[in-house]
């Protein structure tokens, strides 16, 4: 069968306009490709990498072996806490011939990142040494590093040359506001947490972070204003109403405190709402209702300063010689070890590289029952000093206790191994002598 000359003209017309419309899809998906792309580089230097990852993952369609855009990928995924996806896209763009010295970098970040600082903090320092380009991102990696290990001098030195690098950035200005928490400078937490609000005034954690420093420095009346506004979001958040609740106290609007905390004590009779609920009552005089919170809240946080100051108010006017006796023993024990934990923390920032600072605190908040709290000090005396011998023996302890007893076996040998070469080293000297 011949076609007529006239279809076939018209068959080929239509396979040109077949081939045009196809290479046109081509070219549109290329350019929608290369606009992402540059959409994503600039998105993740204003530090945004939630929208930096949905721009390069549609890059990522289109380019599936690009080596840059998989390592622009990479460390989007890693910024938002995305760590396998991060890895998968670093593999493939090393794997497509991206520059070495980026993928190593990015590698040794995201090994921080998974909890392995020991293996890469070397590098990182000597990048930051040599004020390698990305000296903010690896600040950004470290800084919070540091703070999980309670190595705050290294965090100091870290956020202050964020701070030199960047003064515009407001995760550096929220992460000084947690050191100078840390380290008890309340007023200085609240000029750092107000830096950070103001540079990114919509970051709810920053508000919450900010309100709370404020009612730490008696000035409940600003901390309301940030707590009203965050509630008005998510009314049903217990942690505000417990915060707006206490900055509504030290105003001395009981009425607004007890109606916040009536709605909280019928859903969470946690330790901090029932505190609360009985410095109400004290101050109001109710003697009586106020020992029964402050009783309740003393037996779930048997070590808690302000519970154990404020129910040994109330027992000087309802209590026993005996209970007055018990509790002002108790609170005076309590406060101790605050301030020596508070000393303690201080003089780290002389000696960083001391095990044994770290371990006093450890262990003071063990015996306190702030379990989580003492672990990370610990972990922190044998980040700075593996072979560290009391410290192996508390955690040693610790764990026995807990039943865990292949960890405590595993730390009572760790003491032991440390103590044989301590007294190898002492005996040493002794030997070369004779």
């Amino acid at each position: 069968m011949h076609l007529s000359a006239r279809t076939a003209k018209w068959l080929a017309l239509t396979g040109v306009l077949l081939t045009l419309t196809l290479v046109g899809w081509l070219i549109r998906d290329q350019w929608l490709a290369w606009q992402h792309l540059e959409q994503a580089r600039e998105a993740l230097q204003r530090g945004e990498p939630a929208l930096a990852r949905s721009l390069l993952q549609r890059c990522v369609q289109t380019w599936p072996n690009s080596g840059e855009t998989r390592f622009l990928a990479a460390r989007a995924a890693r910024r938002c806490g995305e760590l396998n996806e991060a890895s998968t896209h670093l593999e493939i763009a090393a794997a497509n011939g991206w520059v070495d010295t980026a993928i190593f970098l990015e590698r040794a970040l995201l090994q921080v990142q998974n909890g392995d600082l020991a293996s890469a903090e070397s590098y990182l320092q000597a990048c930051l040494t040599h004020e390698h380009p990305d000296s903010e991102l690896i600040l950004e990696i470290l800084t919070p590093a540091y703070l999980r290990q309670m190595r705050l001098p290294q965090m100091r030195d870290c956020v202050e040359r964020w701070l030199r690098l960047n003064p515009q950035s407001a995760t550096a200005w929220y992460l000084q506001g947690v050191l100078f928490e840390r380290l008890i400078l309340r007023r200085e937490a609240v000029e750092a947490y107000s830096k950070a609000v103001q540079l990114e005034p919509n970051r709810r954690s920053y508000q919450l972070s900010l309100a709370r420093a404020l009612i730490e420095n008696n000035r409940p009346d600003d901390a309301r204003t940030y707590l009203k506004s965050l509630l008005a979001a998510d009314p049903d958040n217990q942690e505000l109403q417990l915060q707006l609740a206490r900055s509504a106290m030290q105003a001395g609007d009981f009425s607004e405190a007890s109606s916040l905390l009536e709605g909280l004590l019928q859903r969470n009779p946690s330790a901090g709402v029932l505190q609360l609920r009985g410095r109400l009552e004290l101050e109001q005089g109710n003697y009586k209702q106020a020992n029964e919170y402050l009783q309740r809240a003393a037996q779930l946080e048997p070590y808690d300063t302000v519970t154990l100051y404020n129910w040994l108010r109330c027992l000087r006017k309802v209590g026993t010689p005996q209970q007055i006796a018990e509790v002002e023993k108790r609170f005076q024990q309590a406060e101790a070890d605050l301030l020596r934990t508070r000393d303690l923390t201080r003089e780290m920032l002389v000696r960083p590289e001391d095990p044994h600072l770290r371990m006093q605190v450890g262990e003071i908040y063990l015996r306190i029952g702030k379990e989580q709290e003492g672990l990370r000090w610990l972990l922190s005396a044998l980040a700075v000093a593996n072979d560290h011998a009391p410290t192996h023996q508390l955690l040693a302890q610790y764990y026995q206790q807990k039943g865990q007893f292949a960890a405590a076996e595993n730390h009572r040998r760790a003491a032991a191994r440390s103590a044989s070469v301590d007294a190898i080293r002492r005996d040493s000297p002794q030997k070369t002598k004779n």
